[in-house]
């Protein structure tokens, strides 16, 4: 039951801290997506501002379902967790 509560108490600190965990990480993906976009220009030989564009919209995007996608399956978790410890301290 410990190790429950223990990984109870990381979930809680990670779900706090997401809103900036997402924001942070979308902004810094964009300009990530930013240098790759203008990589691809000089490789592909395309327009350098929708290159820069393109990279830019596909950098937030991603990052932002993947973050997204980590905070929702956290949030699972921390539900399943609350089961199993609202069980466990029924049995006691």
């Amino acid at each position: 039951m410990d190790e429950y509560l223990k990984r109870r108490k990381q979930l809680l600190i990670k779900l706090s801290l997401s809103p900036a965990t997402i924001v942070v990480g979308t902004y810094a993906t964009t300009f990530g997506g930013a240098f790759v976009g203008s990589g691809a220009v000089y490789a592909l030989g395309i327009d350098p501002l929708g290159g820069v564009i393109l990279g830019m919209v596909g950098g937030a995007f991603s990052s932002g379902a993947i973050t997204l996608t980590d905070t929702n399956i956290k949030a699972f978790q921390l539900t399943d967790i609350d089961r199993i410890l609202k069980a466990r301290a029924e049995q006691n």
